[in-house]
């Protein structure tokens, strides 16, 4: 019975050793120490003044972090979600700069249509100037634009009215020429038959001439060559 007892007791210290001496680390007490080190013969150890061992819990609640050397694969791991982070904080930062390049191209917009309404409600609200530069008041200045638009109606009116009149006046003075008799030589006007019967006449005669005037051409052409 006290050989069992004695065998377990063995057994109880030598595994709380080892869980002692995996749960404890080593830190360097200077100033610009960052790490906690498993092994106390860590090359990063070896030119710090003073290194003491600590819990694992105590090295990280002083902000201490895992050595690249002790803990290569935890460092690793440890470095990762580091960088994810990081990157992330990239992005949302680049976002952020982005929204606010967004609502600062919004507001400069805003600024801009408020600044031309708020230009032509000053031209709106400009009292109107009379030939010599004075200020007119609205009514006045209505009543000159209404006179203004009602005279270019109205010459615009007289214009076509007159070339209307011009127009039908042509076309009276055509129809009464083509209906007035024509004269003779004697300036005696003669029937419309006549008129034409003459220039019938007018125009053989013209014919006629015309032919005897070629006739005479070739006949001394020909005089001519057989003179030759």
């Amino acid at each position: 019975m006290k050989k069992y007892l004695v065998i377990m007791l063995t057994i109880f210290f030598v595994g709380a050793l080892e869980v002692s001496a995996q749960s404890n680390v080593y830190i360097a007490t200077g100033s610009n120490a960052v790490a906690y080190h498993k092994n106390k013969d860590c090359g990063y150890l070896r030119n710090a003044k003073e290194v003491k061992s600590t819990t694992l819990t105590n090295a990280k609640n002083i902000g201490r972090h895992a050595c690249k050397a002790c803990y290569k694969d935890k460092a690793a791991t440890q470095a990762s979600p580091k960088k994810s982070v990081t990157k992330k904080s990239a992005t949302d930062k680049k976002t952020a700069d982005k929204k606010v390049g967004e609502t600062k191209k919004s507001t400069k917009t805003v600024a801009k249509k408020t600044t031309k309404t708020t230009t032509n409600a000053k031209k709106a609200n400009t009292p109107a100037r009379d030939e010599k530069g004075r200020f007119v008041k609205k009514a006045d200045s209505d009543t000159k634009k209404a006179a203004t638009a009602k005279t270019k109606t109205t010459t615009k009116k007289a214009t076509t009215k007159a070339a209307a009149t011009k127009k039908t006046t042509k076309t009276t003075t055509n129809a009464k020429k083509a209906n007035t008799p024509a004269r003779d030589e004697k300036g005696r006007f003669v029937k419309k038959a006549d008129s034409d019967t003459k220039k019938a006449a007018a125009a053989k005669t013209k014919t006629t001439t015309k032919k005897a005037a070629k006739k005479t051409t070739t006949t001394k052409k020909t005089t001519t060559k057989k003179a030759a």
